[in-house]
């Protein structure tokens, strides 16, 4: 359910709460949410709430006074249920959250994934170190096969 944001901070989400913060509210907050332009409590309570009958008594009052009374004392909500979907609505709605759900199957296969690069976190004495020892391996096994080349073939120097 939305919340009802008041000009101080506060939110408001039942007709409980809501009375409770207009309690707390200075005349000039209450008078930025209702005045002869607009009632944002009646709009409120009218498309969060849906009590139609406290919406309207609300929508003709300017009064802190009197939309605290008719908070407190309307016990009423609106009779309306809310209207039941046919089964060729019910069948749309599946239908499309069917196709809503392959679409983004279909998007999840081809997008890439994301894939993790490796970050070295070595510091640059290891590399280097890591690298002279390699680098001085591969030279002494090259000095080997080449010295085992030469003395195979007899040639001295």
């Amino acid at each position: 359910m939305a919340h009802f944001h008041f000009v101080n901070k506060k939110k408001g989400m039942t007709k409980e709460e809501l009375l409770k913060e207009i309690k707390d509210l200075t005349n000039e907050e209450f008078k930025h949410h209702v005045n002869q332009e607009k009632n944002d409590f009646a709009n409120y309570v009218k498309d969060v709430l849906k009590d139609e009958k406290l919406a309207m008594a609300l929508k003709k009052t300017t009064s802190k006074k009197k939309t605290e009374e008719l908070l407190r004392n309307k016990k009423t909500t609106s009779k309306k249920k809310p209207r039941q979907k046919s089964k060729t609505e019910r069948k749309e709605n599946k239908a499309e959250q069917a196709k809503n759900e392959k679409k983004e199957e279909y998007l999840e296969r081809r997008l890439p994934t994301r894939q993790v690069s490796y970050i070295n976190t070595e510091t640059p004495q290891t590399f280097i170190l890591k690298e002279f020892l390699l680098g001085a391996l591969f030279g002494l096994l090259l000095g080997l096969i080449l010295m085992a080349m030469i003395t195979s073939r007899g040639l001295y120097f």
